[in-house]
């Protein structure tokens, strides 16, 4: 480590002296003031407004001076230095005299961590692919120090990374330190990013993203903002940031890449390789992974039959994959369905190497595809007809088409669109990444009444899977559903910490607009973004306000030549929001179909997304069929879907539509109206229920209501 660098840190308290001068016996005569180093260093790990700083001096004889600069100008004479708000974000020094000796400490002052980068020799970092070595030091803040978390003092690597964001003026970087590191708290990993945000002025877009889809209880990547000083000079306000990756604090899934190494370190014990040999057969079946399948290793010459070694022990290749729909299409092992969507692996890197990972992997997203665009949302599967949601997660497909709703990404099936699939288990979208090009931010239109999904239909989002899923009745009624779940909280949480994080950020983000000369304030890019969402938001209230705004703003289509209703349900809530129906818990229902011209063929019942029925259809008819109550939720305020399609002979869909039931106990929530002067005993009053149920009288004289009044 240089001295300079440990010099501004002030990482260096020597007590050697005193710890030598309490020592009895003859080990201390070896404690003189002459054997210590002269030198100073800051008492505190950072600074703080408002509180003194002050500093250990070693190795002093005689009187000791002091001086104290901020970014080179004289501030005091005394012992401490006490800094104020002016302070922040520039350099506070002391140099310290004792007789001819002289020694200075630096620290930059802010109320972020600061990562101190030095490479070695000052080197410039040019390349996304090759690392060059550096040493790291973060300094801590309130939030996270040596008392509240792991912070980071050693050597690291680093690298550019990103695609059009490492064409900018401000790069953002890769760090791979030595050691597995828990860096603020965000689990043991030595893979780390710094995201440069410099197209998003507020700085905020990312954080707010992936903070969103933690809430909402996805998987979600950690981050920190810091204050980043690169060989000696501030390069601005930085992310620091867990990269997208396969790890147990990452992207939970099985990991081929580190079964790889370690089956090639179990052969390697077992044969008595020397550390030269086994690294390079770990390498060799890192990038040659067809012994998974075929159950050998042909290296150097020999075979190795995977059979020999209990120790290794194959999983299913169903799973351990995180993938990427990237039209960047550069990774090397990578496809592209029939529909252009471009699938390239992230984990395991060289699974192109096996044949049989490769062709799993692709036929089940074909699969997934196929089923999608298909009218009935189904395709075939290894000799099954399933359902879409039986290939990929259905909460999370709605989880990220929401937030990326919300913030309206230009990105949404075209770059940084992850997805990953544990071992028997069905495939996850996420984590959210990469938002900066959103919510009305650089590089795309200021869009606040428009959906993402249906306005951006270039390359591969011109057949993007969200496409066909907001024509499917069951998907986006069901979001509508999980979009008041978390308007009026997880959402509202969002716009909370877009203010608080603008009082966090507020100096560091006027220094980084300083530095990479952005034309504006900081408070007007933060206005700007909260602005925007508030326009946004308003519109998505109103499209998710009912079932038929939504349908119409989707582009879903019902046809004018179907017609639906059903039996059973409780009186006069057949039209009323939030439902189409309501019925009790355990009501046997019938839904009765009424068709117009050219509605012969095969009535096809859809509850929830599964084919239930195909009864037989002629034009200008009706029929009832039964609903399955196995087939619909009991959960309270639940929405049922239940669609129609008129299959034709040839299989082609002719007309459909749909209609919604909330089966269960509906909770009625009753408000007191009017109050009817004309009974004598108490009056009678009138209630109402969001439903549209309403009475008068007392509170269980009418319907069989119990429920307490509001």
């Amino acid at each position: 480590m240089n001295q300079k660098l440990f010099n501004r840190l002030g990482a260096l308290v020597l007590v050697a002296v005193m710890l030598l001068s309490m020592m009895s016996g003859p080990l201390s005569v070896l404690a003189s003031a002459e054997e210590v180093p002269f030198g100073v260093a800051f008492d505190g790990a950072y600074a703080k407004a408002g509180e003194p700083m002050t500093v250990t001096v070693s190795g002093a004889s005689g009187s000791v001076s002091y001086s104290w600069t901020v970014d080179g100008k004289a501030v005091s004479t005394e012992a401490s230095y006490t800094p104020t708000e002016d302070d922040l974000m520039k350099w506070i020094a002391v140099t310290v005299t004792a007789g001819k000796e002289t020694a200075t400490a630096e620290m930059f002052f802010s109320k972020l961590p600061v990562v101190y980068i030095n490479t070695e020799n000052g080197a410039p970092i040019v390349s996304k692919e090759d690392y060059i070595d550096a040493e790291l030091i973060i300094q801590g803040n309130e939030t996270y120090n040596s008392d509240t978390t792991t912070l980071y003092n050693g050597v690291t690597e680093i690298r550019g990374r990103g695609n059009s964001t490492w064409g900018q003026p401000k790069k953002p970087y890769k760090l791979k330190l030595d050691k597995k590191t828990d860096v603020f708290g965000m689990g043991k990993n030595k893979h780390w990013v710094l995201l440069a945000n410099y197209l998003d002025e507020s700085l905020l877009r990312n954080t707010l993203a992936y903070d969103l889809s933690g809430n909402m209880g996805m998987n979600q990547m950690s981050t920190v903002f810091v204050d980043v000083i690169l060989n000696g000079d501030f390069i601005g306000n930085y992310q620091f940031c867990e990269q997208v990756r396969v790890d147990g604090t990452r992207v939970d899934v099985f990991d081929w890449e580190g079964f790889c190494e370690d089956s090639a370190g179990v052969i390697a014990d077992a044969e008595g390789f020397s550390k030269d040999l086994t690294g390079d057969l770990e390498e060799y079946m890192l990038e040659n992974m067809g012994w998974v399948t075929s159950g050998s290793v042909k290296f150097n010459g020999v075979t190795y039959t995977i059979a020999n070694y209990p120790d290794i022990e194959i999983p299913s290749i169903n799973g351990g994959y995180l993938l990427e729909l990237d039209e960047y299409y550069d990774e090397i092992s990578k496809f592209k369905t029939e529909k252009n969507q471009p699938i390239m692996f992230k984990n395991p890197e060289f699974v192109n190497t096996n044949a049989d990972m490769m062709a799993y992997v692709k036929e089940y997203i074909q699969a997934f595809e196929n089923a999608v665009r298909a009218d009935s949302y189904t395709a075939e599967y290894e000799g099954e007809i399933l359902h879409y949601s039986e290939l990929f997660d259905f909460q999370s497909l709605m989880d990220y088409w929401l937030i990326n709703e919300i913030f309206f990404n230009e990105e949404l099936n075209k770059k940084s669109t992850y997805m990953y699939k544990e071992i028997d288990e069905l495939v996850h979208m996420g984590p959210i990444w990469d938002m900066d090009w959103s919510s009305g931010g650089e590089g795309q239109t200021y869009h606040t009444e428009n959906w993402a999904t249906r306005y951006y239909s270039t390359n591969a989002q011109a057949n993007s899977w969200y496409k066909s899923l907001i024509q499917d009745p069951w998907f986006f009624i069901k979001a509508q559903e999980r979009y008041w779940e978390i308007r009026n909280d997880q959402v509202e949480a969002m716009l909370t910490q877009l203010d608080e994080s603008y009082e966090l950020l507020k100096e560091s983000a006027a220094a980084n607009g300083k530095r990479w000369g952005y034309r504006s304030d900081y408070k007007k890019y933060v206005d700007d973004l909260r602005n925007w969402f508030t326009k946004h938001l308003t519109w998505l209230d109103a499209q998710m306000a009912t079932q038929d705004v939504l349908r119409d703003s989707l582009g879903y289509h019902p046809s004018s030549r179907l017609a639906l209703s059903l039996l059973n349900v409780q009186p006069d809530h057949s039209k009323t929001a939030p439902a189409d129906a309501i019925a009790a818990i355990g009501q046997e229902l019938k839904l009765v179909i009424e068709g117009g011209n050219d509605t012969t063929g095969n009535a096809v019942l859809y509850v929830n997304g599964r084919r239930t029925s195909v009864t037989p259809f002629t034009a200008n008819s009706s029929v009832t069929v039964d609903v399955p109550a196995e087939a619909l939720t009991a959960e309270i305020g639940a929405k049922n879907v239940l669609e129609v399609q008129i299959e034709k002979a040839d299989g082609t869909i002719n007309a459909s539509r749909y209609i919604t039931v909330i089966f269960g106990d509906h909770e009625h929530e009753y408000e007191a109206v009017v109050t009817a002067p004309t009974c004598t005993e108490g009056g009678y009053t009138t209630y109402t229920c969001a439903c549209g149920d309403s009475y008068t009288g007392d509170k269980t004289d009418a319907l069989g209501h119990t429920e307490e009044i509001i």
